[in-house]
């Protein structure tokens, strides 16, 4: 008899831990997969968060849901492989261009032109990005 139940305390203990990795899954699909401790913390304060719609709730929610955007744009390593590009690219381009305006361009001057703008565009949307996810001073 005392082998009956340990066999069945034991089953139940395995459908018990297969439910909660089953559960864990689920949860890990839900919040987009995203490992990072700084985003699992943000994920964590918008659970905890008071439910009461006041219209200070709703600043903080929004302002929680974009600074976890940024945050994980800012920490993924394409968006770094992309700027790293940009930079690379916006070398070429500047060393393209011609010191003086009696020496020609390599490239034509409204594809520099053009490409500045694009480059500076890139390099303020990561800056703002950065300052959304981290914050402008970081504090000690």
């Amino acid at each position: 008899v005392v082998d009956v139940y340990q066999t069945e305390f034991e089953e139940t203990m395995a459908e018990a831990e297969k439910a909660a990795l089953k559960e864990a899954e689920e949860e890990a699909k839900i919040k987009g997969g995203m490992e990072d401790k700084a985003v699992i913390e943000a994920n964590k304060a918008d659970e905890d968060e008071d439910t009461s719609w006041n219209f200070r709730n709703i600043l903080a929610r929004i302002n929680r849901r974009y600074n976890r955007l940024f945050l994980f744009l800012a920490q993924s390593p394409m968006f770094d492989s992309i700027v790293y590009g940009t930079i690379l690219v916006s070398s070429i381009f500047l060393a393209a261009d011609s010191p003086s305006p009696d020496i020609p361009p390599a490239f034509p001057r409204d594809v520099l032109i053009l490409g500045a703008w694009i480059f500076n565009s890139i390099f303020v949307a990561e800056c703002l990005s950065k300052v959304a996810a981290f914050g402008f001073i970081v504090p000690k």
